[in-house]
């Protein structure tokens, strides 16, 4: 008896000492070139709120998908942080670094806003279609005053680029362009 469980022990040892691990990467996003400082300042406080999603959980998770109809999540590849917040924390840099506001205020300030910038996530992921691999962003911004609840402006930002490679990482950095092209577009047509 004794010897069987010491062959079984002995056994379970070697297969774990045998298998790897893949490690997990963990991606941002980023902004690559700073806006240009305005002349100009509005007299104005901005909140940003938190992104939300439409059409799916906001998570660490990275999607892709080989067809319109199936979605999946990388396995070895995820956000550093919830997709939510990294995209949060880039516009309010871009926006305060841009100095076009008396103030940018985050969605949890209990300081009184003048406007708040809503923004709804439609999609953002990796499509693998007919041997064609591209990062996908599609975001909606909308620009309300606080006190009559009215929208000053809105517009859905709807951008797609080919990703280096069919991967994560190809991903990442075709995503990284579109985010940075999505905040040059932002600042130019809604704020």
């Amino acid at each position: 008896m004794r010897v069987k469980i010491s062959t079984l022990i002995a056994t379970l040892f070697l297969i774990g000492c045998g298998t790897t691990l893949d490690v997990m990467e963990h991606y941002n996003l980023y902004i690559k070139t700073a806006p240009p400082k305005s002349r100009y300042q509005k007299p104005i406080k901005l909140k940003i709120d938190m992104p939300k999603f439409l059409n799916r959980e906001n998570s660490l998770k990275i999607f892709y998908s080989y067809s319109k109809m199936t979605q999946d999540a990388y396995l070895n590849s995820q956000w550093s942080d919830n997709l939510s917040k990294l995209l949060y924390s880039q516009i309010y840099k871009y926006l305060d670094m841009s100095n076009r506001y008396k103030a940018i205020l985050g969605y949890n300030s209990s300081v009184y806003e003048d406007e708040i910038l809503e923004i709804t996530v439609y999609d953002i992921s990796h499509h693998i279609v007919d041997g064609v691999s591209e990062a996908i962003f599609d975001v909606k911004v909308a620009r309300v005053d606080r006190d009559s609840n009215r929208v000053i402006n809105s517009k859905r930002f709807s951008y797609h680029q080919q990703t280096s490679s069919v991967d994560a990482k190809g991903f990442v950095e075709a995503t990284n362009n579109l985010l940075n092209r999505f905040l040059r577009d932002l600042s130019r047509e809604v704020l």
